[in-house]
């Protein structure tokens, strides 16, 4: 999550052709001939971008597994008001599951064990995304704590990126709206727990 920046290749065409006016107004260009000119042209390469996501599950004192879900919150690029886990782009030099462990902390204030992390698969389905991201999938299951010993805080989030974060039981996933797929993403996960393939 976060806001568009010079690191996110995803910017569309009308973002793109914004930056460029305003490069032009700074510098006194004529920006009418610049409009024309690009009307019915391609600008620039996009690039797909390599993003983590991480799935923390963990059990309430009442024995009901739950996972960690955030809202996101109205500075969030895209899907505001939906669910989600914990997701975020690669930054430079920085392993994928470093990323996974570092968005963590910074948009819920939660830190675990990297020991328990563990890649659960990378979909690089063009047609799986809103922007096309390749995301590595990650997944950890605390054991040796319950949900109330795990408290957040939202001081690493850039402006208000994140609304509420809770640990949902997986009874109630089905009745949140989630982005990216995540309710899917998060069945997919606890069948392969089951099927004893994690």
């Amino acid at each position: 999550m976060g806001k568009v920046n010079k690191n996110c290749p995803c910017l569309s065409k009308e973002m793109m052709e914004k930056y460029i006016k305003d490069i032009c107004k700074e510098n006194g260009y004529d920006e009418s001939k610049f409009s024309d000119a690009i009307k019915d042209s391609f600008i620039g390469w996009y690039s797909r971008s390599m993003a983590a996501a991480i799935f923390v599950f963990c059990n309430d004192k009442d024995g009901h597994l739950c996972v960690l879900g955030s809202e996101r919150g109205s500075d969030a690029a895209d899907f505001k008001g939906y669910w989600n886990c914990v997701c975020g782009y690669l930054d430079y030099n920085e392993t994928l599951k470093d990323a996974a462990l570092r968005e963590l902390k910074e948009e819920v204030g939660v830190e675990i064990d990297p020991s328990i992390v563990n890649m659960f698969y990378v979909n690089d389905d063009p047609l799986d995304s809103n922007n096309q991201n390749v995301t590595a999938r990650f997944c950890a299951f605390i054991e040796d704590k319950t949900t109330e010993d795990i408290t957040f805080s939202k001081a690493g989030n850039e402006g208000n990126e994140v609304g509420k974060i809770e640990w949902i039981k997986i009874a109630d996933v089905q009745n949140r709206k989630w982005a990216f797929n995540h309710d899917k993403i998060i069945g997919t996960i606890l069948k392969a727990k089951r099927n004893k393939l994690l």
